[in-house]
């Protein structure tokens, strides 16, 4: 959770989160639904699909990561992994050239990332 969010709870139940902003004396307060998507997050899916689908994978990845940093450490750990496999893919792509198995594995890692977007959107 970033600084500038709160939980809102009622009876001991997580309702949604407020976003607070503004000096000391006038504070905006922002509250939605946290059962939805946050907005900025499915604003960030979508840049983060149009990356992939256009084969920015690096880029995307980074993206997954940053964006993963807020969620549970097996979500970030599962980011990171999907960053890794794209540097080793990418290794051996300039070490070897293209390849039918390498091109599977982009496609696979490209699967792989549309899934972990979903999960990432669900959270």
């Amino acid at each position: 959770m970033r600084e500038d969010e709160k939980n809102i709870e009622i009876n001991g139940d997580i309702k949604g989160v407020a976003h607070i902003s503004g000096g000391t004396v006038n504070q905006t307060i922002n509250i939605y639904n946290s059962e939805k998507t946050n907005p900025s997050i499915e604003t960030e899916i979508d840049k983060i699909e149009n990356l992939i689908v256009s084969n920015d994978l690096t880029t995307a990845t980074k993206l997954i990561v940053k964006l993963a940093s807020t969620s549970s450490k097996q979500i970030r750990r599962e980011a990171i992994l999907h960053q890794s496999n794209l540097n080793a893919m990418n290794e051996e792509l300039r070490k070897f050239g293209e390849s039918e198995k390498l091109d599977r594995q982009f496609r696979q890692l490209k699967n792989s990332l549309f899934e972990f977007l979903d999960i990432l959107g669900d959270k």
